[in-house]
């Protein structure tokens, strides 16, 4: 293309494609084409085949820096098109390992949500009661006359209950209701003038079960449900202590005592400890 202009002028400097030579072919621009346009203006009419000539001559120069441009920037344009294709895929990727995982912490963590329960009578005296994973349960009673026992009675039943780990990493615990399958008692040698009276109730104070028996003599019966219907949600860390769930009266001669059966969940496993004064 040079060897059709025969001016000084038709030097084209070569604008090496970058952000930083944006300005730089803005001024390539400035000084080849508008120049250019003016000498063909004021040129004489001898002298306009040369003037043109020198013209179209800028107008390539500018011209092939600017597809040099374009193609730098297609090029960088395609291979970030190409870097964010390889991102997505590895995105993809990692959240379907991830989601494999959650989903194995999620079933750990509610696998290691263990179940407490415990009978606080009135005098603030606690006993444990027996209890399961599954919820069944197995509550005692004594009769105590003179400081001796006179019998023992057994409250056989089952909490049922559902848990799950919810999008934040809390527990949420759902308990549903308190079946009874049993209640027994189980008296030793003796005889009582009075009789002893054993209740079961909801927290409301609603009688599930109520019998007068003598403390001398074995006997069984039947508890109607206990319908709790409750959420609770905590952290698998801290756990959550004392949901009432029901209540059972025992009274004999001058000792009445009110139990109030409880349930509380917490996590079976140790977490990490971290010590770093000792790494």
């Amino acid at each position: 293309m040079s060897d059709n202009c025969l001016s000084k002028n038709c030097d084209c400097e070569k604008v090496e494609p970058s952000p930083g030579n944006c300005s730089k072919l803005y001024e390539l621009n400035d000084l080849k084409i508008r120049p250019a346009m003016r000498k063909i203006s004021m040129s004489e009419w001898c002298n306009v085949q040369e003037a043109i000539r020198q013209a179209f001559y800028a107008v390539w120069c500018v011209f092939t820096n600017i597809i040099n441009f374009v193609c730098y920037i297609l090029k960088a344009v395609d291979c970030l098109e190409r870097k964010v294709d390889s991102l997505c895929s590895t995105a993809k990727c990692q959240n379907a390992q991830l989601t494999e995982i959650l989903g194995l912490l999620k079933g750990t963590t509610v696998e290691n949500i263990a179940i407490s329960m415990k009978q606080v009578m009135s005098s603030g005296r606690v006993k444990l009661v027996d209890i399961n994973k599954d919820g069944s349960f197995k509550l005692k009673w004594d009769k105590f006359a003179n400081g001796t026992s006179q019998g023992e009675g057994t409250i056989t039943g089952k909490v049922h209950y559902t848990t799950s780990l919810e999008k934040t990493g809390d527990v949420k615990t759902h308990i549903d209701k308190v079946t009874f399958s049993n209640i027994s008692y189980v008296g030793k040698k003796g005889r009582f003038i009075n009789e002893a009276i054993i209740s079961v109730s909801k927290l409301d104070g609603e009688k599930v079960f109520e019998k007068s028996y003598d403390p001398a003599l074995a006997w069984s019966g039947e508890v109607r449900e206990i319908i709790i219907n409750k959420d609770v949600k905590y952290s698998a860390s801290a756990g959550v202590k004392n949901i009432e769930l029901f209540k059972f009266f025992d009274s004999w001669v001058d000792t009445e005592t009110t139990n109030t059966i409880s349930i509380g969940f917490f996590t079976s496993t140790q977490g990490c400890v971290i010590d770093c004064e000792n790494c």
